[in-house]
């Protein structure tokens, strides 16, 4: 199960687990002892360790991080991997006996999307029942808007356009129509979409007058030599492209408004799963993951940024690796605090453990949240993912995320707060 505070919304079960003991003498290196044959180190790690050399000893400094040791204790190749059980970067005991497990999705679809509506949830104490009722009939409208493009036959890349245009036609969402105001009171909206079958790849930021960034995005990948586009170079691109442009009072609310007021008065921008807010002061970026018939996977990042951000201020979910990858392995979007997806290539991060590492989509996801991201900031963020096996994950350090999937049958699922 998963460890205290683990908030992955899609429980476990363990297929696999490795018995290790660490033990550390007072004044003594650190050892690692196991009987388990040494396998691939994860992305980074230090030189292989074969066979003969069971026993890693660290240097004399007792504080080495666990995370560059646990590679000691993997499986070889023809194997599940397995590491040694830890939290962040410090043991829990001096000597302790420590059972891990690799982790398996418990939702799985053949053929469906994946969504996030962003982290910025409301307190549950703030939230009404009339507006959770309005997040989760736009997430659930969003989800049916995904679905139906795979059951006429489209593609993974049409299902992700499909589900996010839903949300950014809506002025819940901090995207498209609700996204926020810059410093200056402008909407300044940015937007990715990559296709995993083919790692084709668009990308726009800093664009004002588009209703739907995400289908930018989309004419950048197939319609551009480019894969990133900003401003009026972006503005310039979808004219000649036929898209016209949205007078700039269809993404005027009043609820981003007053949240711009609220930033400007506490003095700088306002991320959106930070601080404290009212009752319809908090909004998070949009996104989806989808599989389609054939096994394609495509993801598709959409967002208006931070309230209040500087003019010019581009987060993470235009940046390819960032808050929006696809592969023939996993599709991921992101939402959170921008600088810190940025900074380690979070949406890639997901991508890198499964390759290069071997491990489950669950783990990656799950290793990525809470010993990459929550060791930098806690509660700074979430994604959804899935997997060419069709394995979804939805997983946040945050108190909570809108979020929902749907197969190909129609069933479906949405949530707000952690469940369980």
């Amino acid at each position: 199960m998963p460890g205290q505070g683990d908030t992955c919304t899609a429980p476990y079960r363990t297929t696999r687990s490795v018995v290790a003991r660490w033990t550390r003498a007072p004044s003594a290196p650190l050892t690692v002892s196991s009987s388990v044959p040494v396998g691939v180190p994860p992305v980074g790690g230090p030189p292989l360790v074969r066979r003969s050399l069971p026993v890693l000893s660290s240097p004399t400094d007792n504080s080495l991080p666990t995370r560059k040791l646990a590679w000691s204790l993997a499986l070889d190749e023809r194997a599940e991997p397995a590491v040694a059980g830890f939290k962040g970067d410090r043991l829990s005991g001096d000597t302790e006996d420590r059972i891990t497990e690799d982790r398996i999705s418990e939702v799985r679809i053949e053929q469906g999307v994946a969504i996030h509506g962003g982290v910025g949830t409301l307190r549950r104490d703030e939230m009404t029942p009339s507006l959770e009722a309005e997040y989760r009939e736009a997430l659930t409208r969003s989800l049916q808007a995904g679905n139906e493009a795979l059951r006429s036959g489209g593609t993974a890349v049409d299902a992700a356009c499909a589900a996010v245009r839903v949300m950014e036609d809506s002025p819940l969402f901090n995207a498209g129509r609700g996204s926020n105001f810059d410093e200056r009171g402008v909407v300044s909206m940015d937007a990715s979409i990559m296709d995993g079958d083919t790692l084709d790849a668009g990308a726009v930021a800093d664009v004002t007058d588009v209703r739907y960034p995400v289908d930018l995005a989309r004419l950048v990948m197939e319609r551009s030599e480019h894969l990133m586009l900003t401003g009026p170079g972006a503005a310039a691109f979808a004219r000649a492209s036929g898209v016209e442009a949205t007078e700039a009072s269809f993404f005027h609310t009043e609820r981003r408004w007053s949240d711009l007021q609220r930033a400007k008065e506490s003095g700088g921008a306002r991320p959106n799963v930070i601080g404290s807010a009212g009752p319809t002061g908090r909004a998070g970026t949009v996104g989806a993951v989808a599989r389609d018939h054939a096994g394609r996977l495509a993801a598709a990042t959409s967002t208006g940024g931070m309230a209040n951000k500087t003019w010019g201020r581009v987060g993470d979910s235009p940046i390819i690796g960032a808050g929006t990858y696809a592969s023939r392995l996993c599709a991921v979007s992101c939402t959170g605090w921008g600088e810190y997806f940025i900074r380690h290539a979070i949406a890639h991060d997901v991508h890198a453990r499964m390759a290069h590492g071997g491990v489950s989509l669950a783990r990656a996801v799950h290793g990525v949240i809470w010993d990459t991201l929550e060791a930098q900031v806690p509660g700074a963020g979430g994604l959804v993912a899935i997997d060419r096996d069709g394995n979804v994950e939805l997983c946040f350090n945050t108190p909570g995320m809108y979020r929902g999937w749907i197969d190909s049958g129609g069933a479906h699922h949405v949530a707000v707060y952690r469940e369980g």
